[in-house]
């Protein structure tokens, strides 16, 4: 079975190149799985250990549809956005390694996608409060600028996706409680908007 994953690690590898070299390449790779579907049902299946691999590839295929404008059909990106989504953010809640940045950004690509929509009120929407739950460790962190740039981004697109009062978490006893996580996500976007002040001229163009 060891022979078995690592056959597959090396598969999702050398897909994720010929998806990152050309345009062709990814619509070969996305034709060939008739859209997500495989890289979507490797990540609901593998185990930490494996998933940055097939997220790679998840985020690459992304990248080169909307970069290209290759089509992917709304009502299969929208089943495999479904059945994905649970699994991505249950390990960003609690994986406190390089993966939680790279879940953060995968996050982020797959909710930048503005044809997907989800259930308004987050409090249907299971995977929504484990999104929260994750951002916060980051937040009060000592961060990179383009790990605060991705946080800052995902937080904006789940209030967008979501009810304004997503910040607040689905109720009193939610953990980090409402108060506590929009303290500090007010505290790091003003941060933020303060560097961005002082950053040289032309650099925020």
């Amino acid at each position: 079975q060891g022979t078995d994953t690592a056959v597959r690690e090396d598969a999702a590898r050398c897909t994720t190149e010929i998806a990152a070299a050309s345009s062709p390449g990814a619509d070969a790779v996305l034709k060939a799985g008739r859209g997500l579907a495989p890289v979507v049902r490797a990540l609901v299946d593998a185990d930490e250990a494996q998933l940055s691999t097939y997220l790679q590839l998840l985020h690459q295929l992304l990248l080169s549809a909307f970069q290209h404008g290759l089509a992917i059909p709304q009502d299969t990106l929208q089943r495999d956005v479904d059945e994905v989504m649970p699994r991505l953010t249950r390990v960003f809640r609690g994986n406190e390694q390089l993966l939680k940045f790279q879940l953060l950004e995968t996050l982020g690509t797959v909710l930048s996608i503005e044809s997907l929509s989800f259930d308004r009120s987050a409090s249907n929407v299971a995977w929504a409060e484990d999104v929260r739950v994750g951002l916060y460790p980051i937040f009060c962190s000592n961060v990179g600028s383009q790990v605060r740039e991705w946080s800052i981004r995902l937080a904006s697109q789940m209030m967008h996706q979501f009810e304004p009062s997503w910040p607040f978490g689905p109720s009193k006893e939610a953990a980090p409680d409402g108060a506590k996580f929009v303290e500090v996500l007010l505290q790091r976007t003003k941060i933020e908007v303060c560097l961005s002040l002082n950053e040289p001229e032309g650099a925020l163009t």
